[in-house]
């Protein structure tokens, strides 16, 4: 998909290039920003480069997103719940932003018949609840759960709603949805809840 498998310095030094490109478009204008042409000047090299080596826009999108962060920006919110509901406004306004959620379908898409993005996929899931899973034990030890759910678990029941506003009803979740999604989520760990320990 990518030159990522080279050694020559020159290249690499061209995906450098190319990935603060994209991802700097990507912040600043969206992934409709994202064309071969806007690319290249941004990251100062020839659309012909680009094109040899990324011949499809997704393929583009693919290089940003091999940075790999979690697919969820918690920030300092002292309370779990908190932090899923900034979170998840922080993913709603970008899922938002000009032809986001098309990109997102089609990358899912892609995912079931390209190893390399759905190697990235899973990447991205694993970090995410990786760092969702600390969070939940912190939040036991603070008692603001009583048991800790899976983190898997937790974050398909929290996303499982913005994501199916977003590409199936084609709108944003409001922050009260938000705040209403994570609150059912977290109501059965919580003391008194359904999985409380006595």
């Amino acid at each position: 998909m990518t030159p990522a498998t080279t050694h020559d310095p020159r290249v690499q030094r061209t995906i450098e290039l190319v990935r603060a490109a994209v991802g700097e478009l990507v912040e600043r204008e969206g992934v409709a920003a994202i064309t071969h042409q806007r690319v290249a000047e941004h990251a100062g090299i020839g659309r012909a480069t680009v094109y040899r080596h990324w011949p499809h826009v997704e393929d583009l999108l693919y290089e940003c997103f091999t940075s790999t962060t979690p697919l969820l920006e918690f920030g300092d919110s002292p309370t779990l719940a908190g932090g899923l509901k900034l979170a998840l406004r922080r993913k709603t306004a970008q899922m938002s932003r000009p032809g986001e959620a098309a990109t997102m379908a089609a990358l899912i898409a892609r995912a079931a018949h390209d190893p390399h993005v759905a190697s990235l996929r899973d990447s991205l899931i694993e970090l995410t609840c990786a760092d969702l899973q600390g969070r939940i034990a912190e939040a036991v030890r603070h008692g603001e759960l009583a048991t800790a759910p899976k983190a898997v678990e937790l974050f398909t029941a929290v996303v499982g709603p913005l994501v199916f506003r977003t590409l199936f009803l084609g709108r944003s979740s409001t922050a009260r949805e938000i705040d209403t999604a994570v609150d059912q989520a977290l109501a059965r760990y919580r003391p008194g809840g359904s999985d409380a320990v006595s």
